[in-house]
């Protein structure tokens, strides 16, 4: 078995949620919201073959660099595909038939932070803790799902477009605690914007 979440992450969440209290009340009303498309890789599991990966986020102002928000995201795993043979003696291949697939799906709490830059191009990082769910299927019936918590930690990069608008690239690696899958990366394409002032 593999162990639970350490203290340490569970006080953090505790503290990314205390930080958004404040940021409710003290924050602006409508957050700077970011979308992205891309893939998945490197997936500690098995199907591990990877393959799209979707996510949305909404982050309100802390202080300085710092923002607080939620995130949900769909990721996809991977799909095992087994040869379709024909009759003996000859096994004639007809070519091949899904098994499983298997895709997460959830949400979680982020902290972003910007990094200092001097360009149009900004740097940051992003610490997200959560949980998901893991679900297989074979040709569209599941046949399995399990729940689990997640932490992901993310570096990206982005500069303003249009008025109120940015354009960027990221990646993140997930850490699950249990044994289906144990880890992955996503990264992809991010568009993001703001309600108010312009970028």
């Amino acid at each position: 078995m593999r162990p639970r979440p350490s203290l340490l992450g569970l006080l953090a969440f505790l503290a990314l949620v205390a930080t958004g209290s404040s940021v409710a009340t003290a924050g602006p009303r409508w957050p700077n919201s970011t979308i992205g498309i891309g893939g998945t890789a490197a997936v500690d599991g098995d199907p591990n073959h990877g393959g799209f990966s979707i996510f949305g986020d909404a982050l309100w102002p802390v202080e300085g660099p710092w923002s607080f928000g939620f995130t949900a995201f769909v990721d996809d795993m991977g799909t095992n595909l087994d040869p379709v043979l024909g009759p003996p003696p000859t096994f004639t291949p007809f070519g091949t038939t899904e098994t499983r697939h298997r895709f997460v799906y959830g949400g979680a709490w982020r902290l972003d932070a910007k990094l200092a830059t001097k360009g149009q191009w900004t740097p940051r990082v992003n610490f997200d803790w959560g949980a998901l769910r893991i679900q297989d299927d074979a040709r569209g019936v599941v046949i399995g799902s399990e729940s689990a918590p997640v932490m992901a930690l993310g570096v990206g990069i982005s500069r303003p477009v249009l008025q109120r608008s940015s354009l960027g690239l990221g990646i993140r690696g997930h850490a699950l605690f249990n044994e289906r899958v144990r880890s992955y990366l996503s990264g992809g394409i991010e568009w993001g914007w703001r309600f108010g002032k312009k970028l």
